[in-house]
């Protein structure tokens, strides 16, 4: 571990087998789902007094399946979606913190979100195609299409021809949501809940990486309940990772592989639990939603925000969570910024601090600087802690180029005050396990191939 030449970065593949499993399940509720549209209408209507309407619109997210719905006598519109199994690990864990967090943006905050009209468990569908949640429908462009554009590999990044002034109408909207989430305090870190008439943390937190790990790589992972100081959460995230990398069949490709990503993640799990002094400890915490992003932000023709939509993922976080730089000023996931990338980054930042300064006067002016800290999180490499902590998929093209000579600053002896917890005794019985299972993994990989290249021969003739 002394110097960087000989460790490459290899991020983690995705479980094959798994993501084969979940595509089918994923399969077998779409064509369920393309039959309901008629038990779908009868739900809406059932909601509306009996009203008649229609589907005329399909959709398919990230996550959920949306049936728009139109009631013809007076136009009201209807968005009724359902999380999809294969796609969505947690659904009656996620619907349901979704639904309270959207209860308190729309009552406790001037952030636009759609109202939520009804909602149900499984119990309560009467479609066949599990929970639900009927909102109204927002017009609107999503601005990942107004700012973005597509690259090869089918990411998108920030247009080269905006220029700052339309991105400034952007951020303005951008920072007054912040803001808005700012305002207020939690006392412990999970998911809403309603309580009578507020709300409250009861929950633990369903977060994005939770499902990915789930949905990729078979690995459920979480805590039972809320958790009470910033340290205890941030020491659950690390120990994610670690199970992550554990548990997966296929974590890693090789023996030198296999050791590096257990030493790196070791590494950060030591350094979280000695050298992370989070601020804010014991609270309190803030609303953060981990897919707050283009993709879920509707826009009219002017700019202006008409619709955050999608607030699944959402839960109270440490501080440094939301004032944190919006990880999406570029469009692209910043695991995969390139120097240039970093550059562009930067300037985009300098240009969305100046407006959110700008609107924290108007708007806070009394309260802890969100500026300030955002600042420091962009200087203090906070940020990329956050994004290794948050995104075990990519942690190895976070940490290496991003956080282990920050910690370190390439010294080998603090590298082995760390191992005192047992880092190389560990390490050849850790190898030996992933060895295993990755002959495991692969002779059933091929065997699965097989049967499928058998079923595609027998389909075809």
């Amino acid at each position: 571990m002394a110097g960087h030449s000989n460790l490459q970065r290899s991020n983690m593949d995705f479980d094959d087998i798994v993501l084969l499993q979940r595509d089918s399940d994923r399969y077998a509720w779409n064509e369920k789902g393309a039959r309901s549209i008629p038990a779908v209408c009868n739900l809406a209507s059932q909601i509306r007094n009996s009203r008649p309407c229609h589907v005329v619109n399909l959709s398919c997210g990230s996550f959920n399946f949306c049936f728009k719905v139109l009631f013809p006598d007076d136009n009201v519109q209807w968005m009724v979606r359902f999380p999809i199994p294969g796609k969505a690990m947690f659904p009656e864990e996620k619907l349901r913190g979704e639904v309270a967090t959207m209860g308190f943006i729309k009552k406790m905050t001037s952030i636009p979100v759609p109202t939520v009209v009804a909602f149900g468990t499984a119990d309560d569908d009467t479609t066949g195609l599990g929970p639900f949640i009927i909102t109204e429908f927002i017009e609107g462009r999503l601005l990942k299409d107004v700012l973005g554009v597509r690259l090869d590999n089918g990411d998108r990044i920030l247009r080269p021809d905006i220029n700052d002034d339309t991105l400034k109408v952007v951020y303005r909207q951008i920072a007054d949501i912040m803001l808005e989430l700012w305002k207020h305090d939690f006392d412990l870190i999970g998911a809403l809940s309603p309580d009578g008439d507020s709300w409250s943390i009861k929950s633990r937190p369903i977060t994005l990486k939770m499902n990915e790990i789930a949905r990729c790589g078979n690995v459920f992972a979480g805590h039972p309940e809320p958790f009470s100081t910033a340290k205890e959460y941030l020491l659950e995230l690390a120990n994610q990772n670690m199970l992550h990398l554990e548990k997966q069949r296929n974590s890693t490709e090789d023996e030198e592989d296999a050791q590096r990503k257990y030493i790196f993640r070791r590494l950060f799990l030591s350094a979280t639990r000695y050298l992370i002094s989070p601020s804010h400890d014991n609270g309190p915490f803030k609303l953060f939603c981990d897919d707050f992003c283009p993709g879920n932000i509707l826009v009219d023709s002017t700019l202006k925000i008409t619709s955050v939509i999608d607030w699944e993922y959402t839960y109270a976080a440490p501080v440094q969570f939301l004032s944190a730089p919006w990880r999406s000023l570029l469009l692209l996931q910043p695991a995969a910024w390139d120097s240039d990338h970093d550059k562009l980054f930067r300037s985009k930042f300098e240009l969305f601090l100046g407006v959110l300064k700008e609107q924290e006067e108007t708007v806070c002016p009394n309260r802890l600087s969100l500026s300030t800290l955002m600042q420091q999180s962009a200087d203090d490499m906070t940020f990329w802690y956050n994004e290794a902590a948050r995104d075990s998929f990519s942690f190895e093209d976070i940490y290496w180029p991003r956080l282990d000579r920050f910690f370190f600053n390439d010294g080998v002896e603090r590298r082995i005050f760390m191992s005192r917890e047992g880092i190389q005794n560990g390490l050849a019985e850790f190898v030996n396990s992933k060895m295993e299972q990755l002959q495991q993994y692969t002779t059933e990989l091929e065997e699965q191939k097989k049967k499928d290249s058998a079923l595609h021969v027998a389909t075809t003739h």
